[in-house]
């Protein structure tokens, strides 16, 4: 029990309302559980069946995306260029993806599906009018033995000659082309083909980069596959003396000379800034080339329209709010008369920081609480290799702090001499070096206290609620987690007692930083008075640390002065605002009692 208040937090069963009866909450809970039930129940799959993203059903889908991939670079190449035998290397591998696709058929008849709603279907009636609204009929069409046929009708291995009936024969493969519709498929439902899907997650591809990919594919695959049909068309007319391949005068040609030339026409095509030395002239060629044309038309409305969205879509998401920002700075500058230089360091800022602050803290907390609690645990462990291990606050936390905090940390680079923070600005951020050194900065001279990985800042400040004390700066080249004042708040109220150690652990860090600062401040006062007996300097210590500790205790007076200011302030603004609400529902009730009408509402 004490293992899963740790894990998952005490707060498991926040939404009951105290206010509710016992045997509300009871019936509330039991009608949920029932739901759950019924659930849980509405997605168990028959023996008899395969569920469509589990188990099973996974691997065959890896199996058929490699064949359905063979199918469309290797076919329409082996249709146009290859002259098949019985029995050769290519006639078995043919047998064996027909025999993939056969049982493919099987298979999707014996697979549950999921409808429009999301219900899982076990149904072997529905399963089938599903399939047979889809796929059924491409696919089984695809199925057909062709070879095999051709061969039980001609055993002997005598080839045809070239008439009417050797054309046909020479048709044999088109069929398996409508397969190729079904690679579609694999472009746009990655989820069902785990092949392409772990090719974007091992090269960790964006939503749009994975289209972007996707479409180019598609363009290239269907440049492939129109150019191995633009030879086969002058192949299936025998290379009449009108079929382009003889005008010219490419029949002799090697391989990759006749395919490259087939690309050339059919990228020419579709850029539709064709030369006119590739003509089609027979009808097999003119035929495909109108289908090639309506096709171009296609990728240049649809695809490349789709890629300059992407590309574009968030850039211009990204413009429209920087612009606004810098907007509301050129009326924020006007209106309050703020000098060219000032503003311009305000522009630069923006636009400096846009890139950082793109997300707020909100999105960030809600992406991470949709991952599984695995997932979280992993990110955390990843980000800087288990570099929260080092830092003794971490080291000793629960996995549930773990795994939400962590990957909440902002991590900022700063190279030698920058300053993180500087003396007397708002203290709202808590930072932790992992990599590099810095040190404190005290009166623009004192440097004291070295700053190592492991190390963390600026929570003295942020607890006592007053402004920086002293200045940080780096020493070199560091990598520093920077904990926001949202984070901050976040772990107050749900890790209330780390909350509280790092309250706790602030007044002895406090006390050594200003014990630091006393020693070197009477070292220097010594060294420069020329009296460095140690009975000395421990004089010096003690009255330099009376004067920090008072300097600092005026900085918190001083701060509850302004808070206390700040909060009158308010008051009397509201004050104000009521009281000209009061004001201007008096003027319209005279302006009525002066236009005689009597319904006064004060």
């Amino acid at each position: 029990m004490m293992r899963n208040i740790k894990l998952f937090g005490p707060r498991t069963l926040s939404d009951i309302d105290p206010s509710e009866n016992l045997s509300d909450v009871l019936t509330k809970h039991q009608n949920l559980i029932k739901s759950v039930k019924t659930i849980s129940e509405a997605i168990i799959v028959p023996i008899s069946m395969f569920h469509p993203s589990e188990g099973f059903k996974v691997y065959w889908n890896l199996i058929l995306g490699l064949s359905l991939l063979y199918t469309a670079i290797v076919t329409p190449f082996l249709l146009a260029f290859i002259v098949s035998r019985e029995f050769d290397q290519w006639f078995i591998i043919d047998c064996i993806l027909t025999s993939i696709f056969i049982l493919d058929v099987i298979i999707t008849l014996n697979t549950a599906y999921f409808d429009g709603e999301g219900k899982l279907i076990c149904s072997r009636k529905q399963i089938f009018t599903n399939y047979l609204k889809g796929w059924l009929i491409i696919d089984v069409v695809a199925c057909i033995p062709f070879d095999l046929i051709q061969y039980s009708m001609n055993p002997n291995g005598q080839r045809a000659t070239y008439n009417t009936l050797s054309k046909l024969v020479r048709l044999k493969s088109l069929p398996r082309l409508f397969r190729l519709s079904k690679v579609l498929v694999l472009f746009k439902q990655a989820k069902s083909f785990p092949l392409l899907d772990n090719f974007y997650y091992f090269f960790s591809l964006s939503h749009s980069g994975a289209q972007i990919i996707s479409t180019f594919s598609m363009i290239i695959l269907s440049l492939h596959i129109i150019s191995c049909l633009w030879y086969f068309v002058a192949r299936f007319y025998e290379f009449d003396p009108d079929t382009w391949i003889s005008r010219q005068g490419m029949i002799d040609s090697e391989i990759f000379d006749i395919y490259l030339t087939s690309i050339y026409w059919a990228l020419t095509t579709l850029g539709t800034f064709g030369y006119g030395d590739i003509t089609p002239k027979t009808t097999g060629e003119i035929l495909l080339a109108m289908l090639w044309m309506v096709v171009a038309i296609y990728f240049l409305s649809f695809a490349i329209s789709s890629l300059s969205s992407l590309i574009s879509s968030n850039e211009e998401g990204k413009k429209k709010i920087l612009d606004k920002r810098l907007a509301l700075i050129d009326n924020y500058a006007e209106e309050n008369r703020i000098t060219r230089k000032v503003k311009q360091k305000m522009q630069k800022y923006v636009k400096e920081t846009f890139d950082k602050d793109e997300y707020s803290f909100s999105q960030t907390l809600g992406l991470l609480n949709s991952f599984s609690i695995p997932l979280r645990i992993e990110i955390a462990q990843n980000l800087h290799h288990n570099a929260f291990f080092i830092f003794e606050l971490f080291q000793n936390a629960e996995e549930r702090f773990v795994y939400t905090i962590i990957p909440l940390l902002r991590t900022e680079n700063f190279v030698s001499g920058d300053y993180v923070y500087t003396e007397g600005e708002l203290s709202k951020e808590i930072y932790f070096i992992i990599r590099g050194k810095g040190h404190f900065v005290s009166d623009e001279k004192f440097r004291f206290k070295v700053l190592c990985p492991g190390h963390y800042f600026g929570d003295i400040e942020v607890v006592k609620k007053i402004k920086r004390n002293f200045s940080v700066r780096v020493a070199e080249d560091a990598t520093i987690w920077k904990m926001s004042q949202d984070v901050i708040k976040l772990i107050e109220i749900e890790f209330h007692c780390i909350y509280e150690e790092m309250v706790n652990a602030v007044d002895k860090r406090d006390h050594r930083m200003l014990m630091d600062l006393a020693e070197m401040r009477a070292i220097n006062v010594a060294s420069e008075s020329g009296n460095s007996n140690l009975k000395n300097i421990r004089k010096l210590i003690t009255e330099e640390y009376q004067k920090l500790v008072i300097q600092q205790e005026n900085q918190k007076t001083e701060q509850d002065d302004i808070s206390r200011i700040e909060f009158k302030l308010e008051y009397c603004k509201n004050f104000i605002q009521k009281n000209n609400a009061l004001l201007g529902d008096i003027e319209k009730s005279l302006e009525k009692l002066y236009n005689g009408e009597n319904d006064l509402n004060w």
